[in-house]
């Protein structure tokens, strides 16, 4: 098994590296498939799914900034993502070499994201699976 390139999410304009991405329907009417013409565009056994994501989160809400490989977006603004409800778990950190395998590395703490409908509802830091400290809103997004 090789290790997979990492999405990227964007938290207000702050670049994070994420293996565990949240997906996107298709078809979607904002989004090409570059496959139906030709092979995929991105073929590594890095890439299995022939693409790479950027995420943005900006005023509470995540976005799909930009496809690399097999899609692209139809339009270059950011697609809100209405239709994601998932939690994003994003590695602080150093890699614990305790834990893991070079397959699976596993970072001192992660930052989760908590995302439904769209909107961000909390962030909260994780050591070795153990909640230390939420990170609450005040106020929800509206909607």
């Amino acid at each position: 098994m090789t290790l997979q390139i990492s999405d990227t999410v964007l938290i207000e304009g702050d670049p994070f590296s994420s293996r565990y991405s949240v997906s996107f329907p298709m078809p979607h009417p904002m989004i090409r498939d570059l496959t139906t013409d030709a092979p995929p565009r991105k073929k590594s056994s890095a890439c299995w799914c022939g693409y790479t994501l950027t995420w943005a989160i900006f005023s509470g809400r995540l976005h799909l900034a930009s496809l690399d490989g097999s899609y692209e977006l139809r339009s270059a603004r950011p697609l809100f993502a209405k239709w994601a409800s998932t939690v994003i778990h994003l590695p602080l950190g150093n890699v614990d070499p305790s834990l893991g395998s070079r397959y699976e590395p596993v970072h001192e703490a992660y930052l989760e994201i908590e995302i439904d409908d769209a909107c961000e509802l909390e962030q909260r830091i994780r050591y070795c699976g153990i909640e230390v400290r939420s990170l609450m809103k005040d106020a929800q997004p509206s909607g």
